[in-house]
């Protein structure tokens, strides 16, 4: 028997600046922190034949919280001309991973990471008809604390999970571009885009499946 029991946070604080640099362009900082915590809490029960009693397993359960705090520092340039406008930004990210594990077994993992993120806005018109838009930018997805330990999950005997501590955030690189034709006589628009999402140190599992002699980490098959 098994029930689940789960908590998330979220708390951001955020400071920007401004200050014109002439009367097309301005200059931006921002500074941003963002705390995520999630408490988990996995209890497994099992059924005693001889009482018929439900008693807790430390061996099945799994109990553990997570936090992760992201400090972000962003300067930003924007460019407008009539109806051209250009923002090119980038932003320096750290990353502190903490994660505490309670059951199945007692362990403790703390992680830093730091990332340099950029982004790209632009809309340039070539004519009164025809206009490109590009939006580009680059973002991270962090690992859940299951798969940052190294603790063996075994909570469902048919599928034994274990985490990887090297895993890193992975890098998501999205990129949107579009052609705009409008025709304002008419009252016809034409619209074309193409996008483009890839990702470094993307996350996959490596399943084994019937095999024994496998170790799930050093010392555990």
């Amino acid at each position: 028997d098994k029930s689940t029991d789960m908590t998330r946070h979220v708390s951001t604080v955020r400071l920007t600046f401004t200050e014109p640099v002439t009367r097309r362009s301005l200059l931006s900082a921002a500074y941003g922190s963002t705390i995520y915590y999630t408490d988990n809490d996995n209890p497994t029960y099992v059924l005693n034949n001889k009482t018929l009693e439900y008693s807790k397993s430390d061996k099945l359960s799994s109990i553990n919280n997570t936090a992760f705090l992201h400090n972000r520092l962003t300067g930003r340039y924007s460019y407008t001309l009539k109806q051209t406008t250009l923002t090119i930004g980038a932003t320096w990210q750290h990353t502190l991973f903490d994660g505490r594990m309670t059951l199945p077994s007692v362990n403790t993992t703390t992680k830093n990471f730091h990332h340099l993120l950029y982004q790209l806005t632009a809309n340039l018109p070539i004519n009164s008809k025809n206009q490109i838009r590009i939006d580009s930018k680059g973002t991270t997805s962090n690992p859940s604390n299951t798969m940052i330990q190294d603790v063996v999950n075994m909570s469902n005997s048919s599928n034994i999970r274990a985490g990887n501590p090297d895993i890193v955030p992975a890098y998501l690189h999205e990129t949107d571009i579009s052609y705009i034709r409008t025709d304002r006589k008419s009252g016809t628009t034409l619209s074309l885009s193409a996008s483009f999402t890839g990702s470094s140190n993307y996350f996959c599992d490596s399943l084994v499946i019937n095999n024994p002699d496998f170790e799930v980490m050093e010392g555990v098959k």
